[in-house]
């Protein structure tokens, strides 16, 4: 969700040819976890922390502001943010497989059950594009 770039060339492209699309960090290394904010701190071995250099900051912090829009929709639709962004995902019919991280078997379980949600409808889709647009 916060990197659509894929939507413009590689997925047209694989459906053009028919080709199966494996969508690896759907949940854009945690940022769409719902657990971050503007204000994180990273350990400094924590690759994240790359998210809080200098010249990454602004692009982390308009990411979070995204985030919590996309919060929101997930709540109208009774999700968490997570399964709103594994659903997502698994919405264009080119993508076969979602690789999300999982920290502990509670996430797991989320990231299954986004797995087995109904597909999103367009007015859901729209919620959701209106929300990155903001």
């Amino acid at each position: 969700l916060l990197d659509r770039t894929p939507e413009q060339g590689m997925l047209p492209y694989c459906e053009e040819g028919g080709i199966a699309f494996i969508a690896r960090g759907p949940l854009a290394t945690g940022k769409l976890s719902g657990k971050y904010t503007k204000d994180v701190r990273c350990d400094s071995e924590d690759i994240r922390n790359r998210w809080l250099d200098d010249e990454n900051r602004k692009t982390f912090e308009r990411e979070m502001e995204t985030v919590e829009r996309l919060k929101s929709v997930a709540a109208q639709l009774g999700i968490t943010l997570p399964q709103l962004a594994i659903r997502f995902v698994l919405n264009h019919k080119t993508v076969s497989i979602a690789i999300p991280g999982a920290k502990n078997h509670s996430q797991l379980e989320g990231n299954v059950a986004a797995a087995n949600l109904p597909p999103l409808t367009p007015a859901e889709i729209a919620a959701v594009d209106r929300a990155l647009a903001s």
